[in-house]
């Protein structure tokens, strides 16, 4: 029976060996520094996108969003943890869930919306309009500074997004996208709450 046990190798292949490896690791470290840089551009690009576009959003999200007097460090943060859970799941979906169920909340304590027809839309000072304006303004004002602040971001996260075919487009319906979300899924629930109630009284 033959001996089939490894034999170790020489000193100049290990050696060879050796620097190779190191090689391989430098040029990984390398390109991974690459991709955060680039990852960290196309952030910032994206959110200042997002933030040219404010006015682009549904103006009722927008009312809630003053309403609920959100300010605009409390919209970053949902943004910036939105946006991160979709590159980093793992690292930042619990916190992203936990930040929406915050909002959520702050937009239930706000009580319903404001009576919203021609004579309030018409009426600059109409208390609609007021926390639309207040939401557009909050929400401009988070994503400007998502964007100044994305040369911190996560290098996994930016990483991630150099990676991945997101340009800065879609990066800016991204933001925009998962922040609306968390207020159209806040208005559907007390929509089901508020239609709930009538038919347990039939019954």
């Amino acid at each position: 029976m033959s001996d089939t046990t490894p034999q170790p190798l020489s000193r100049r292949a290990q050696r060879r060996a050796d620097r190779e490896q190191r090689r391989a690791d430098k040029a990984q470290r390398k390109d991974t520094r690459k991709a955060v840089r680039t990852g960290r551009k196309q952030l910032k690009a994206g959110y200042a996108l997002a933030a040219a576009n404010v006015k682009r959003m549904d103006p009722a999200i927008r009312e809630q969003i003053g309403r609920a007097g959100l300010t605009a460090a409390d919209l970053q943060v949902l943004a910036n943890a939105s946006v991160n859970a979709e590159f980093q799941p793992g690292r930042y979906g619990q916190h992203s869930q936990a930040m929406a169920q915050e909002v959520q909340a702050r937009l239930a304590q706000a009580g319903p919306a404001p009576r919203n027809n021609f004579v309030t839309r018409a009426n600059p000072m109409s208390r609609w309009n007021r926390n639309q304006r207040a939401g557009t303004k909050a929400l401009k004002q988070a994503f400007t500074q998502a964007g100044r602040d994305a040369k911190r971001a996560d290098p996994a996260v930016a990483a991630a997004v150099a990676r991945s075919p997101f340009d800065s487009l879609q990066l800016a319906a991204l933001a925009s996208g998962q922040v609306a979300t968390v207020f159209r899924q806040a208005g559907q629930g007390r929509q089901g709450a508020g239609q709930q109630g009538p038919g347990q009284q039939q019954g």
